[in-house]
């Protein structure tokens, strides 16, 4: 199966139950790996109001905005993630956030 019949499964697959946060974590991620950065942050702001302790939705948001040249919103949502990761004590998913943030204030220079 490739990219865009994944992205097609899961989006059927969440028209069908549009609160299931996993979900949309998959369909965020299938679509950073196809380079659609806009619409991946878009499916994983789905996520934090359904659960808003999930701490590796945080962190690919942040990726999706940083991707897509959003770096005011993927620093702000990256220190996010770090106090709830923190919070929640999922402190690898932490350290990968804090690494990226450091990365994000890098490019703004």
């Amino acid at each position: 199966m490739d990219s865009e019949d994944k992205i097609a499964a899961l989006r059927e697959m969440l028209d069908e139950d549009p609160v299931d946060h996993l979900g949309w974590y998959m369909l965020g991620r299938e679509l950073i790996r196809a380079g659609r950065h806009a619409e991946a942050a878009e499916a994983l702001e789905r996520i934090i109001p359904l659960d808003e302790n999930y701490t590796a939705a945080y962190r690919e948001l942040g990726v999706a905005y940083e991707k897509s040249g959003q770096l005011d919103k993927a620093k702000k949502i990256y220190q996010r993630g770090i106090d709830v990761a923190e919070k929640t004590r999922d402190l690898q998913t932490q350290k990968e956030m804090r690494v990226f943030l450091k990365r994000v204030k890098k490019k703004e220079g």
